[in-house]
């Protein structure tokens, strides 16, 4: 007898039992068993809002033991849904029913209804609704590795989210994670670290403990992508601990798996498979079939690096074996299930049709369907078995071939590692002859060390002397206090030497104030100054121009020339705030090369911005004009010219520029207090938000209050 008459006979036998076999039930009920009885005996009984409830939940505790009846009541809950005409259990239904497929790999079934329901949410702004419903859109195209869209729903949760922050602030945690898994995946590494970060402070404040796990493992993958491997081992142990804590086998599996494969890249190979190990033992505790796949396949890479053949070629045969299983499982799986959707709506389809009928003719033809119905699954067991038993020995000779080639690939490795050891040594020997000739030449180095030492000492105190008479250029505080008695200044370069500049005059009754930002800032910046002073004494002092957009016009002209910016590819160039004060008369007049001024009367702010030209640099216009704007000084008036270096200043908690608008909103602030005290508010407020940041551009910051 071979073995298809016998697997013949034993389906025969199986299935005649099946029929006559006396309907005894024997088997004691397990608890979900008793909860599925319990709710199909409520059902009928209760109102159509609580049906919907019932069948959702019976949907839940079949999906593990007959997927047929939990897409039947998945459907049946949605039906009802719609006959309370109630939205948002309408929405949540089909929100469900799509979750369904998606747990098959169903993703375009499962997209449709979720969809649907997203639709109906936005119609009626049900917005924590739409919270739920975003995050779970970006999840299923997140298992499609759509990560665009998975991006965008994941935004849109949290953007609600955050905007009903007292109800659903503890939610945006989950929402930013996901949002920084997303960003690591797509390499954008700093943003993901920035979304990761927000959602661990959300987390401990709510101390919602399985988050700050998943975060921490995140970041670890985060941070060994970069190569950062201390930080990211650092990481991946807090999510181990964490998930060892609350008892969660499956997820601690998979990170100690990362910590095992950041060791490998460390070339720790001890350490990684010890790890390994470890992964592999937790995730035969939490029956994670995925995890114990990947832990065998990376101890077979630890193996193989260590030179230990035998236990690579035994950890790659159980890698391919279960990896062969699961496969076989997932087809198996998926293929029954789909045929059960299929019977499932075929089968309620005949329902709707046979409704009108007579009950003898129901009990005639489900009699007939009984029959075919079970002659049909008979052949189709039968044809099942064969075409598994044909694609097992099919797959098995297929494994076989391809542990044959890693055999041989790993004999190819171990005799590629001794030629690599006889090499070694070889240029062990020669590193020895250039450690004897690194040796003598680590003295001529050290010679030239020194050299380079008194070189350096030269230009730094040639640098400090330039500071010196930068400083000499700059107006005396003994004159500025004669010109403006209520006045401050601060001046900070960012290196020895600085690219702002100021310069203050009287010339013909009228004092003129002039705020510098030149190209470039050290000792290039420095050199541009000079020049600055240069033409404006030139301009003002010598030709005695005082009409302040003539000055800027006069300095457009000279420093193009100067610099024969004509002639060659030099683009340098300064921004410029000028104010011209006319006490006789009564007026400030202000001109301003992308630079603005600042004014305050009664308590009234006043922004002035200058022409968006520069002085000097690329020129395409034919005549480079400046605008003069003229303000009455009759009533006391405070007015502020400043260069970008404070704006433009990085730090504060998110690590970003300071902002005009800041510094607008900054100075309407404090510019009724004393000038003094203003000065010291704003050193402040520049110093506390760089904070440990490096100083990026000179800064200057003037103050003057005539009246």
């Amino acid at each position: 007898m071979n073995f298809f008459t016998k697997i013949f006979l034993f389906l025969s036998v199986f299935w005649l039992f099946s029929i006559f076999e006396p309907n005894n039930k024997i088997f004691a009920q397990s608890t979900s068993q008793i909860k599925i009885d319990s709710l199909l005996q409520l059902l009928p009984n209760v109102a159509d809002t609580l049906q919907v409830k019932i069948c959702r939940d019976l949907s839940i505790l079949y999906q593990r033991k007959n997927f047929k009846e939990a897409y039947h009541y998945a459907r049946l809950s949605r039906q009802k849904a719609e006959k309370t005409q109630n939205y948002k259990l309408i929405g949540n239904s089909l929100d469900y029913l799509g979750s369904l497929y998606v747990q098959q790999g169903e993703f375009v079934e499962g997209l449709t209804y979720k969809l649907q329901a997203l639709k109906l949410f936005e119609e009626k702004n049900y917005r924590s609704g739409l919270v739920s419903l975003h995050n779970n859109v970006g999840y299923t195209y997140y298992r499609q590795n759509d990560l665009i869209k998975a991006l965008h729903h994941y935004r849109k949760a949290l953007e609600i989210a955050e905007n009903e922050k007292v109800k659903m602030e503890e939610e945006t945690a989950t929402y930013l994670l996901n949002i920084g898994e997303v960003l690591a995946d797509m390499k954008l590494y700093d943003e993901a670290i920035i979304h990761e970060e927000k959602a661990i402070k959300i987390s401990e404040k709510f101390n919602v403990v399985d988050n700050l796990g998943y975060c921490n493992g995140i970041l670890g993958k985060i941070h060994r992508a970069k190569n950062n491997y201390p930080l990211a081992i650092q990481y991946l142990q807090k999510a181990i601990d964490i998930f060892k804590k609350l008892d969660q086998p499956d997820d601690m599996s998979e990170y100690l798996l990362h910590l095992a494969r950041t060791y490998i890249l460390q070339k720790d190979f001890q350490k990684a498979r010890s790890t390994a190990q470890n992964a592999l033992k937790t995730a035969e505790i939490a029956q994670a079939k995925e995890w114990i796949k990947e832990s065998r396949n990376t101890l077979a890479d630890i193996y193989t690096q260590l030179g230990d053949s035998p236990k690579a070629l035994f950890y790659l045969r159980k890698y391919l074996s279960l990896k062969d299983s699961m496969m076989n499982e997932a087809v198996m799986k998926q293929s029954n299930n789909m045929h059960i959707l299929y019977e499932s709506e075929k089968k309620e389809a005949e329902i709707e049709i046979l409704k009108d009928k007579s009950e003898i003719q129901q009990a005639n033809i489900q009699n007939r369907n009984f029959w075919l119905f079970g002659s049909f699954i008979f052949l189709i067991l039968i044809s099942a078995l064969l075409a598994l038993y044909f694609y097992k020995n099919q797959e098995k000779a297929k494994a076989n071939f391809i542990l044959t080639q890693q055999k041989n690939e790993i004999e190819a490795q171990n005799k590629k590692i001794e030629t690599q050891r006889d090499n070694l040594i070889q240029l062990n020997e020669e590193i020895n002859q250039r450690n004897e000739e690194i040796l003598s030449q680590r003295d001529a180095m050290a010679i030239q060390s020194k050299e380079i030492e008194d070189k350096n000492r030269d230009i730094t105190s040639s640098i400090a002397y330039a500071e010196r008479i930068q400083y000499a250029l700059l107006p005396f505080e003994e004159n500025i206090k004669t010109l403006f008695p209520q006045n401050f200044i601060i001046f900070q370069p960012r290196d020895i030497v600085s690219g702002d500049f100021y310069w203050i005059q009287e010339k013909e009754g009228k004092k003129i104030i002039v705020a510098i930002d030149c190209t470039g800032h050290g000792v290039p910046g420095a050199f541009m100054t000079m020049i600055a002073d240069s033409v404006l004494n030139q301009i003002v002092l010598d030709k005695n121009i005082t009409e302040a957009d003539e000055i800027l016009n006069q300095m457009h002209i000279t420093i193009r020339n100067t610099l024969q910016q004509e002639h060659n590819l030099n683009r340098d160039g300064m921004d410029i705030s000028l104010v011209v004060i006319d006490e006789k008369n009564h007026t400030l007049t202000f001109a301003g090369a992308h630079n603005p001024l600042v004014v305050f009367q009664h308590n009234q702010r006043t922004i002035i911005k200058g022409d968006m030209l520069a002085i000097g640099g690329f020129q395409m216009e034919h005549t480079r004009r400046f605008t003069a704007h003229t303000i009455d000084i009759h009533t006391p008036t405070t007015f502020y010219l400043f260069t970008d270096g404070f704006s433009d200043q990085f730090g504060g908690n998110e690590k970003k520029k300071f902002m005009i608008r800041r510094l607008y909103n900054t100075l309407s602030e404090i510019h009724h207090l004393a000038l003094s005290t203003q000065k010291e508010t704003l050193m402040q407020i520049f110093n506390d938000w760089k904070g440990d940041q490096k100083q990026i551009d000179d800064v200057l910051v003037m103050g003057f209050k005539i009246g």
